[in-house]
Formats: C-alpha cells, structure tokens, sequence
C-alpha cells in the first residue's frame, strides 16, 4: 500500500486511543483522546502519560501508516492505534436501536392453565 492509498480507520473526536512515542515500539503505550482532526490522515492527540502528565501531539498518524516508514518528519510526531474501549464503545452504540426495539416489544402474556 502506498502513502496515497492509506486511508486511516474512522475516528471522532473525543475517541480514547493508545499513543506510541514511535510506530515501531510499542511496548510502553499511552493513553490518549483525539481533539482534533486536522487532516485527512493526521489527527491531534492529548496525550497523559504518567512521567510527563498532559501533553499535546499534532500530525500523528495511525501505526498502519506506510508514510511513518518513509517519512521521518512523520513518523517523530509518534503514532496511534483504537483502544478497546473506543471499539466496544462503537459496537455498542451500534447494537443500541435494536436493544431499544427489543425492550420496547410488551412482553407476551401467559395464559393460566384450567384447573
């Protein structure tokens, strides 16, 4: 895949993901939420990491970002993946209508047996 064709994953502001200080270590992961979305393949994070507290990263791209391999000016801006939370999140928000049309359907009534 080529730099042009990457098209990072669906994210909206307020979304918690895992921010990487650089895309290839990613074994001390931190916390993040996106604040902003100031390109097609950029977002900007706030980022707390227990040793530095909050930090602000614009320009960073997800981990999947052929450009991060390329391109060292993009890749010191760090790199990012969905937490889990955000992915369940989403898929609850999803299943929501159809939970809320199930509990709406009255419940059947149960017909007594003769005696």
């Amino acid at each position: 895949m080529s730099v042009t064709d990457f098209e990072m994953p669906e994210v909206q502001l307020g979304d918690q993901v895992i921010f990487y200080e650089h895309y290839s270590k990613t074994k001390d992961p931190v916390n993040a939420w996106l604040a902003r979305r100031p390109g097609k393949n950029t977002v900007y994070l706030m980022i707390f990491s227990e040793s530095f507290g909050w930090t602000e990263r614009p320009s960073v791209r997800h981990i999947d970002d052929p450009g991060l391999k390329e391109r060292s000016e993009w890749a010191k801006h760090g790199a990012w993946v969905e937490s889990e939370t955000t992915k369940v999140v989403r898929e609850l928000k999803s299943l929501l209508p159809q939970l809320k049309a199930l509990l709406a359907k009255p419940e059947p009534t149960r017909q007594k047996k003769a005696s």
